[in-house]
Formats: C-alpha cells, sequence, structure tokens
C-alpha cells in the first residue's frame, strides 16, 4: 500500500494567514456562560468513567438536574432548559450528534474535539509538578532514541512515515501539548495563590505574615526545580533533534517537523525561566513590603487612617504643608540684585510718602506655645511632647495642634533626645481625627551649657499654661 509522503491533506493551511482566514470564512463563534461551562464539565467528568462512547438523551438530562438545581431558574422548567442547553451547545460544535436516525429518536451525542479541550481546560489535575514534569520529559526522550534508531534503519517512505514521521508528528508534540497545558494550569494556581495572600494580608494584617511567607517560599522552590529540569531535559532533546537533522534529506517534511518541534521545546524552557524570574520578583517585593509597611505598623493603624482619609477625600480635602521647599530651578540664568545695588526712589514718592521704621510682626499663638515647650525642656531637663502640649495649648484646634506639633518637634530635638526606639513609643489620641507620637525627650548636656542657644522666637507669660509651677 502506498502512503502519501505528506500526511497533511493537500489542501491544509501551512500559514498563519490561511489558518486565519479559513476560520474567518467558516463563520465559527463561541458562547457560553456560567450554566453552560458547568454542563460541559459534568459531561466530561460523565465520559471519563463511562463505557458507552456516546451519551443519549436520559443521560445528558441526568447530567443537567444539578447545574439546573444550582441556576434556580424559574422561568423554563427542568426539561425544557436542558433540551435548549443541548441544541446551544450542539450548534455551536461542541456537542456531537454521532447517530444517524434523525427525528426518529433522541438519538446519542457525544463531545466533539472542540467540547473535549474545552472541557479538559477546565480540570483541576492539569497542575504541573516536578514527578509528571519529569516523567513526561522522560518519555520524550524515550520516543526520540526509538526515532533515532528508526531513522538510522528506515527503507523506503512507508518506513520512514511509521517510525519517524508519524511519531515526531503526534506522540512527541501530544507530549510537549501536554506539558504546555500543565504550564497553564500552573500559571492559573499561581494566580489564584497570589490572590489568596493578598487577602489574607488584608484580613488579618500582621498574623498572617508568616503562613503567605511560608506559600510563597514553597512556590519559589517548586518554580525552581521545574527550571531545573526544563533546563537539563530540553538541553538532552535538543541534542538528539540535532542529530536526527543529518537525516533531513531523506524526507521532505523531516525538516518541519524539527523546526516546530524545537520551538516547542525552547518554549517550555522559556517558561521556566521566565516564571522562575518572575516569581523571585514577587517575592523580593513581597518581602519588602512585609518588612517596610507590616512590621512598621503591626496594628494596621497608619494605612488605616491613609484609607480612610482617601475615601473622605470629596468632603475632607487635604494637603501636603512643606516646610522650607526646595527652590524652583530654572533653565537660565537669573540675575538677582546683590546687597549693594543702589535703588533709585523718584522724588515723587519721597515727596507723597512718608518711610515708617519696620517692626517685628507679633508672634501668633502658635510661635509662642513652641517658644514656651522649649523652655519647659531647658528648664525642666525633660518633657513629654504630647502631654506638654495638652497643657500649654489646652484650646487650640485640630489644624492648630497639627502645625504646633509640625513646628516644635525638630525644635525640641535640637536640645534633647529619646533613650528609648522611637517606633516602641506609644500614639496618643489629640482628637478624634488626629493621633500624634508620644516622645520623652531629655535634654542633652551640650544643649543645657549652651544658655545662649535659644530660639529667636519670643517668649511671653501671657499664653495660658496650666502648671502648678507658674502658680503664684
Amino acid at each position: 500500500m502506498h502512503v502519501d509522503p505528506s500526511s497533511d491533506p493537500p489542501d491544509a493551511p501551512v500559514s498563519v494567514a490561511e489558518v486565519v482566514a479559513e476560520a474567518w470564512h467558516a463563520n465559527f463563534t463561541l458562547d457560553l456562560d456560567r450554566e453552560e461551562a458547568a454542563f460541559l464539565a459534568g459531561l466530561h467528568a460523565y465520559l471519563l468513567d463511562a463505557v458507552e462512547p456516546s451519551l443519549d438523551g436520559e443521560t445528558l438530562r441526568r447530567i443537567f438536574a444539578p447545574v439546573y438545581e444550582l441556576a434556580q431558574v424559574d422561568s423554563e422548567t427542568e426539561a425544557q432548559r436542558a433540551t435548549n442547553m443541548i441544541a446551544r451547545l450542539k450548534a455551536q460544535g461542541i456537542l456531537l450528534r454521532t447517530d444517524g436516525a434523525g427525528l426518529a429518536s433522541e438519538g446519542e451525542f457525544s463531545l466533539s474535539p472542540l467540547g473535549l479541550a474545552l472541557a479538559r481546560s477546565m480540570e483541576k489535575d492539569r497542575e504541573l509538578t516536578k514527578r509528571n514534569l519529569s516523567f513526561m520529559l522522560m518519555n520524550i526522550r524515550t520516543v526520540m532514541v526509538e526515532i533515532l534508531r528508526g531513522a538510522a534503519s528506515a527503507d523506503g517512505e512507508e518506513d520512514w512515515e511509521s517510525r519517524v514521521i508519524w511519531p515526531l508528528r503526534d506522540i512527541v508534540a501530544e507530549m510537549i501539548r501536554l506539558v504546555d497545558q500543565r504550564q497553564r494550569g500552573l500559571d492559573l494556581a499561581h494566580k489564584a495563590l497570589r490572590k489568596e495572600i493578598t487577602e489574607l494580608v488584608d484580613s488579618e494584617w500582621a498574623e498572617a505574615i508568616d503562613r503567605c511567607v511560608a506559600m510563597i517560599d514553597r512556590v519559589h522552590r517548586t518554580l525552581r526545580e521545574l527550571n531545573e529540569i526544563l533546563s537539563e531535559h530540553v538541553q538532552h532533546l535538543e541534542t538528539q533533534l540535532f542529530e536526527l537533522a543529518a537525516y533531513s534529506g531523506r524526507h521532505a517534511d523531516l525538516s518541519r517537523l524539527l523546526d516546530r518541534t524545537r520551538n516547542q521545546l525552547g518554549r517550555l524552557a522559556l517558561w521556566g525561566h521566565q516564571r522562575y524570574e518572575d516569581w523571585s520578583g514577587y517575592y523580593r517585593n513581597a518581602q519588602i513590603y512585609i518588612r517596610d509597611v507590616v512590621r512598621t505598623d503591626p496594628d494596621n493603624l497608619l494605612r488605616s487612617r491613609l484609607s480612610e482619609q482617601i475615601r473622605r477625600f470629596q468632603t475632607r480635602p487635604f494637603g501636603l504643608l512643606a516646610v522650607a521647599p526646595e527652590p524652583f530651578l530654572h533653565l537660565r540664568d537669573v540675575t538677582r540684585p546683590s546687597a549693594s545695588v543702589v535703588i533709585m526712589v523718584p522724588d515723587e514718592v519721597l515727596a507723597n510718602r512718608t518711610l515708617s521704621e519696620r517692626v517685628q510682626p507679633c508672634p501668633d499663638e502658635i510661635e509662642l506655645a513652641v517658644a514656651a515647650l522649649v523652655e519647659r525642656l531647658r528648664h525642666d531637663g525633660r518633657i513629654d511632647i504630647v502631654a506638654a502640649v495638652r497643657d500649654i495649648a489646652p484650646d487650640f484646634t485640630e489644624n492648630a495642634y497639627f502645625q504646633l506639633l509640625m513646628r516644635v518637634t525638630p525644635e525640641l530635638l535640637r536640645f534633647g533626645m529619646t533613650t528609648r526606639d522611637m517606633l516602641e513609643q506609644a500614639w496618643v489620641k489629640l482628637s478624634e481625627h488626629l493621633h500624634a507620637q508620644t516622645l520623652d525627650l531629655h535634654l542633652r548636656l551640650d544643649a543645657a551649657q549652651a544658655d545662649d542657644d535659644v530660639l529667636e522666637l519670643p517668649f511671653t507669660p501671657s499664653l495660658p499654661v496650666h502648671d502648678e509651677r507658674h502658680q503664684p
């Protein structure tokens, strides 16, 4: 019996453009909702253990029963909805009628190759593991050994087809496809795992850190092992393909099949390397987030306050009040007058206006409070900032409290120091929307000796100070 050297039909598409055109003119559409996808998964699960290769109408309705119960639809009866769904799946080429009885009977149905592929994509056991990856790659290497032997001893076109071309095109390609499918399943599992880690951190915050770190470490270790296995076996398979390329002149299709197989193997190896690098980046980012965000804010106060401020921004907008902002950088040279430049004032201006002596403006209540707090530290030798602020300025508003704490803290740190870790000192509630971290400062020896190093802000006892030391 003569076998055509080309295993494909003569009109089979051979380029991406031809495949696209063929699919377009076939007018193929696919529309599956949640109910239809569940029914398809049930059909595939039933066929895995069934002896018969086809499904009759009664079996289809029995498989549809749990789907109808989950859908909870009252507009149609169960039988009507099952009939309509079978018709939709059949119209889309997912279900095939395998008998030729026509309208004389309900018919026998089976999953088409498209339906089978869709159902397999929903299986839960399609993840890639160290064990099944090693098994599949070792099987490919074993088949390649037999193909090399067949190429060396094959005699005639039919012998070449059966011992080299068909195994390379069907067996090897199918096993590579299985590895690729499990790689996609592992991608979906890792995506779900990242979502689970995010939800754990959001709900439990610091208490979930140990579990999240353990899950991240386990995936990182698994991906490293898979990458090592892929690198080892793919390198050996590429060597076998190189040896088989020496026989390319003996069959017209061998060179094309070798190129395709080599590209598929390269894609498997590249997947392993990229996923390991991507997860390593995720691993580093997670460690940075745990160190810089979670462990520095174990009670989740800072993030909660920030989230609340963002949520209420439309009703209570806020901004950043900068102290001593950086000067604007000009892209051109700006000539500024020096101190020795003579300013010419017109005579009419001098004649019509009198020059008054410049006076220092009166300090506001915040400046007075800053001077009072610094004086208390220098006088008493120690100060609790929050307690002192409450004592010095009991009638301040939230905004005034905020400005006072922002301005007085760096001034107090010029003269005082704390003997405790700042992260360990408690946060105190000053008002409904304002919390401040208390700092217990002690006067430094060098600041106590430098009596002349004082603030230029004036201090006056006219500011109310609720302290028994100042009572007559």
